[in-house]
């Protein structure tokens, strides 16, 4: 198993509250593949979004989802009362399966918001 920071992520929601009453963060990842050689399934990949960093009034869960090869939630938003955001710096790990050649491997790995 390896993993690292993916970066810092931030929700910024300024929607009238009448709009909606929470968002969900969500994440997919397509396979980790090298220049040559099999890839690693995005099935092996793991998120934890770590500590959230609020703002404004509103209830956030982390999902730490362990398979990111479909569309799944990673931090949940609810009872939001006006303008809220969060933060967090995530870190994902990778189930490294036997066998594979050491090298360079890259994956896109997508947020969305709704």
């Amino acid at each position: 198993m390896i993993s690292g920071p993916l970066g810092q992520v931030q929700v910024n929601d300024a929607r009238d509250p009448a709009a909606g009453s929470g968002w969900v963060a969500t994440v997919i990842s397509a396979a980790f593949t090298p220049s040559a050689g099999p890839a690693i399934a995005a099935s092996a990949i793991s998120y934890s979004a770590g500590a959230i960093t609020k703002v404004g009034t509103a209830t956030y869960t982390d999902d730490d989802p362990v398979d990111l090869s479909a569309v799944v939630a990673v931090v949940t938003a609810t009872g939001i009362t006006g303008d809220n955001s969060a933060t967090w710096d995530p870190t994902i790990s990778i189930a490294v399966p036997g066998g594979m050649v050491a090298g360079t491997y890259s994956a896109l790995i997508t947020h969305s918001v709704s």
